[in-house]
């Protein structure tokens, strides 16, 4: 079964969140494995990954023989780079710190075909991954998310979620977090707390998609309770320092 961007918007309109992780490693093996072992969507983290475009193109490959939606997190907010992981067979883009409607509507172009964008033609590897008629029935539902990371962000988010054919938004929980406190440490009790409320109130208002990085499983049941639709969880590297950690303390209590 082939992955296409209905499997996620399937489940957001029956009310079913949806999953994911990250990829910041060049591991093919990996990225197959995790592609198949039932995540909703896999990332391909373009902008603090250890990655280049050749990594990003081998990866995507890799993970089409899953039924995980392929995202690439681009490196910022260029036509070229969004372009680039389009043609490459993502389905899915997630966008760093926009922050003014000018900025989302520059990405949500990037990322469609004319009339409605300014994409160019050329996704011979989008359609080998996915259909021989990937520019009519694929291209025009690739999901566009743009990063709330920033107060400045949040002060124009509802001019962002006016922009037309933006998907949604999608809350780094870090980076806003560095933005309002000083710290990058998410904590519900601050300021960062009630604005990640009142994030995901405003996209629902707006009638798209609220997504949000998690950094542990309560943060993940608190955001579910403020209406995220789709949550991302760590990625390869770190769940794979926590499997080896906790793996290598395990043996040595075994073997005391």
């Amino acid at each position: 079964m082939r992955a296409g961007p209905e499997l996620l918007t399937a489940k957001w309109q029956a009310g079913i969140p949806t999953t994911g992780i990250s990829l910041v490693m060049a591991s093919l093996l990996g990225a197959e494995a995790l592609a198949r072992i039932g995540w909703d969507c896999i990332t391909i983290d373009m902008q603090h990954g250890a990655l280049d475009d050749r990594d990003m193109m081998q990866l995507l490959q890799a993970m089409s023989a899953g039924a995980t939606v392929p995202f690439v997190r681009v490196p910022w907010n260029e036509p070229a780079a969004v372009m680039k992981a389009l043609d490459a067979g993502a389905l899915g883009l997630f966008c760093p710190l926009i922050e003014t409607a000018e900025a989302a509507r520059s990405f949500v172009a990037a990322c469609y075909y004319p009339p409605r964008g300014i994409r160019s033609i050329g996704p011979f590897l989008a359609t080998l991954r996915h259909d021989d008629d990937y520019v009519q029935s694929v291209a025009p539902n690739i999901l566009s998310f743009a990063m709330i990371e920033s107060e400045v962000g949040i002060a124009a988010l509802d001019e962002i979620l006016a922009v037309p054919g933006l998907t949604g938004i999608y809350v780094g929980s870090s980076d806003l977090a560095l933005s309002m406190t000083g710290s990058p440490v998410f904590d519900p009790a601050t300021r960062t707390g009630g604005a990640v409320k009142r994030i995901a109130e405003q996209a629902r208002a707006a009638g798209k998609i609220a997504a949000i990085h998690i950094v542990n499983m309560a943060h993940g049941r608190l955001v579910r309770d403020f209406g995220y639709q789709h949550v991302v969880f760590a990625s390869d590297y770190r769940l794979l320092m926590q499997a080896a950690n906790e793996a290598r303390a395990n043996l040595s209590l075994a073997l005391a």
